[in-house]
């Protein structure tokens, strides 16, 4: 940062000052929900309810769980979300219990059902790229199983199956609904998001929120959207031409022509 407050003339993406705010949790969150909530898409797309659990007090955790309208299932996930080894390790917590045997701090997430699928949805400047991942399967809030841990990363691999059948079991709840990516609304998302936090080069985790009543629009279901995770320059494998277009956004910066690049389908 001393760099570039020393030299002007130097052309960064991805300021550190702007990142700087996205590396804990909480804070993430909370931007990402205040930016959605002053948007266009306040009735469309949300952060999902979340918490911070500082200590092993389940008492209070459970009352702070309370005091954000959140109930179980739920998942912890590590106060920094970058730059640490376990930045990915995370907990699905079933009931109070439960609460007793994972580690603090930590930020608590609202579990929401959303048909065991996951929407990677990659952006490059101007450009975005949505791939549909395997996720949790359809849990029910009633159950006595212990917490389940597990790498976020390896959850959402392209070559991962719903993840349920070694560590969780069938999922519990059948909401018989088809998600499908709703590409228009996702660069809509990416645009908003990206004009709030700076970033040319990030990556959105989206779920459809499945327990929400659907509305009918053009004979098919349009669910909520909740965002669940935001990742600062993600690895963008399987993403087509992504040197070309990380290409463009250097070219953009400094204001030269752009490369034509086809686009693949």
């Amino acid at each position: 940062m001393e760099f570039l407050e020393a030299n002007k003339g130097v052309v960064c993406i991805d300021p550190p000052k702007f990142i700087r705010p996205l590396l804990d949790r909480s804070s993430q969150f909370n931007l990402m929900r205040d930016c959605l909530r002053r948007s266009d898409l306040s009735d469309r797309v949300c952060v999902p309810n979340f918490c911070n659990l500082h200590s092993n007090d389940t008492d209070a955790n459970f009352e702070r769980m309370r005091e954000v309208h959140m109930r179980f299932p739920i998942i912890c996930k590590p106060s920094s979300a970058h730059g640490i080894e376990t930045a990915h390790k995370m907990a699905l917590v079933f009931n109070k219990e439960g609460l007793t045997q994972i580690d603090y701090p930590c930020l608590a997430q609202q579990f929401v059902n959303h048909g065991g699928k996951l929407f990677k949805l990659f952006v490059v400047g101007t450009k975005t790229f949505t791939q549909k991942r395997s996720s949790i399967a359809n849990l029910s809030q009633l159950s006595t199983r212990p917490p389940v841990f597990f790498d976020s990363k390896k959850v959402s691999k392209n070559d991962c199956t719903t993840f349920d059948a070694e560590n969780i079991g069938h999922g519990d709840v059948e909401l018989g609904a088809e998600v499908v990516a709703d590409e228009p609304l996702f660069h809509r998302i990416a645009t908003v998001l990206r004009e709030s936090i700076h970033l040319d080069l990030f990556g959105l985790d989206l779920i459809a929120c499945l327990e929400d009543d659907p509305s009918e629009s053009h004979g098919s279901p349009s669910y909520r959207w909740g965002i669940i995770d935001l990742n600062i320059f993600p690895d963008y494998i399987g993403i087509p031409n992504f040197p070309e277009y990380l290409e463009n956004l250097v070219r953009q910066k400094l204001s030269l022509p752009l490369l034509d690049i086809p686009e693949k389908k």
